[in-house]
């Protein structure tokens, strides 16, 4: 894969992660991505999800809490 490839898979995999991936239906979600297979539709929703929780259990100190 060249440098190229992967700088399009990872701006394709943040814009799915910017349109909020499991809120959308998977349908809706593989029309946007234009996926050929259910299976990389899927793949992206079960990333989201995983990043979802791993934030959600971050630890963010009082001081940048405040900030918000």
């Amino acid at each position: 894969m060249s440098d190229s490839d992967r700088n399009e898979a990872k701006a394709r995999s943040g814009y799915a992660r910017a349109v909020n991936a499991p809120k959308l239906t998977a349908d809706a979600l593989q029309h946007l991505m234009q996926h050929k297979s259910y299976t990389t539709t899927q793949q992206y929703i079960n990333m989201s999800k995983q990043v979802d929780d791993a934030v959600a259990v971050l630890h963010v100190p009082e001081v940048l809490r405040a900030a918000t």
